[in-house]
């Protein structure tokens, strides 16, 4: 049973008010998973910012009718969007502590890959945007993969391949850091006091060498022509291969800049608000008079293709606080379980997935893998070591 909770909790067949399967399972499932909350570290605290988060959004909205577009439709789906996050991963916590990690993830993974069949296939990219995730959680949480170091590393290898090959730029740096991580980790068992600056700066730097090492790979031609092209394009446009693929960033800072306090989850931008965010986007040298932006960001309420940024426009500063709290928790658990030697390909590549998603995805998107990051990476009270690695 509870690995078949795991492959519904990734379901994504539309239900009324726009609530997703997995996420209506998760919920009435919720007075047998509820326990799981007190079981692990950080997941009272995040369940509890979520709520205060999705409340604020709220309030905000109800202090902006009279002056700017409201929908109630719109305010309850952002709502439900967000505390689906928090019942999906107490579901899959409750998953993960009947039948172990490995085999939650590779129910999520399968789960993801038949939600295919309701979702489509996004032709623009199919790997990137539609096979890549749930091909990665179950080739990572394979038996004859999860916990033998050798068999992640080969994995890897095959999966940055592909990944490169597909064009899927951010991916394969992921995977590249991930590999990085794995090797560079302290040997199982280690113990963790006084390592966790150390190991936390570790991480930095392999992140910020992994990201020049993409660069410089891609900028020679190594990735592929079209992927060259695009990132010395990016590059002349802004100064930096981040903000020139990612000038929602510039719409972002200059939303927030000019109103601190967040929009609502279910307000329309006026037009006053759109120019200012064109205009921090216009600042990075990108042109934003186009139907994407008219459109997808702002054709039906604030979309800035940020995780964070999603979250502090739509659920104001206690959205912000969430992310934060999301980040931290991540960031804390990866850490543990690096300086121990036990960290799992899956647990680093899907804590790496959040940080990027925190930067760089639309909050629609990055709600699918944020149920299972916490599932995998939030440490159960009272652990201490988990079972060493296999060579």
């Amino acid at each position: 049973m509870a690995f078949a909770v795991a492959v519904a909790s990734a379901q994504r067949i539309r239900l009324p008010l726009d609530i997703p399967l997995g996420v209506a399972v998760c919920a009435l499932l919720l007075p047998v998973t509820l326990r799981a909350l007190r079981q692990y570290r950080f997941a009272p605290t995040i369940a509890v910012f979520a709520v205060l988060a999705i409340a604020n959004g709220i309030v905000l909205t109800e202090l902006t009718r009279g002056w700017a577009g409201t929908s109630t439709r719109m305010a309850t789906a952002n709502s439900i969007l967000l505390l689906g996050v928090v019942v999906t991963a107490i579901a899959l916590l409750w998953v993960r502590s009947l039948i172990g990690a490995q085999m939650m993830v590779l129910g999520f993974g399968v789960g993801v890959l038949l939600s295919v069949a309701s979702r489509g296939i996004n032709w623009d990219n199919p790997w990137k945007f539609t096979f890549a995730v749930p091909c990665i959680l179950i080739a990572l949480s394979l038996p004859r993969v999860w916990g033998h170091r050798r068999a992640q590393i080969a994995v890897l290898l095959v999966l940055a391949a592909v990944s490169a090959l597909q064009d899927s730029r951010s991916l394969t740096g992921m995977l590249v850091v991930v590999m990085a991580l794995l090797f560079t980790q302290g040997a199982p068992g280690t113990s963790t006091s006084g390592r966790a600056a150390l190991v936390a700066t570790r991480v930095a730097l392999v992140g910020v060498g992994g990201y020049f090492l993409i660069q410089a790979a891609l900028l020679d031609g190594a990735l592929g022509e079209q992927a060259q092209a695009r990132s010395v394009a990016q590059i002349e446009r802004s100064g930096s291969l981040l903000t020139g693929g990612r000038p929602e960033l510039g719409a972002s800072i200059a939303l927030l800049t000019a109103h601190p306090w967040g929009y609502g989850s279910g307000v329309f931008p006026t037009g006053e608000q759109v120019q200012v965010a064109k205009q921090g986007m216009v600042a990075l040298g990108y042109d934003p008079d186009n139907g994407y932006v008219n459109r997808y960001m702002f054709g039906n309420g604030f979309e800035v293709h940020s995780l964070t940024g999603d979250l502090w426009i739509l659920f104001g500063v206690l959205g912000l606080a969430f992310a934060v709290v999301l980040a931290l928790a991540v960031g804390a658990s990866l850490v543990i379980r690096l300086a121990s030697g036990t960290v799992s390909a899956v647990g680093a590549f899907l804590a790496l997935r959040l940080m990027w998603d925190l930067a760089f995805s639309p909050i629609g998107s990055a709600a699918l893998t944020l149920a299972v990051t916490l599932a995998v990476l939030l440490p159960a009270v009272g652990e201490r070591k988990p079972p060493p690695a296999s060579p």
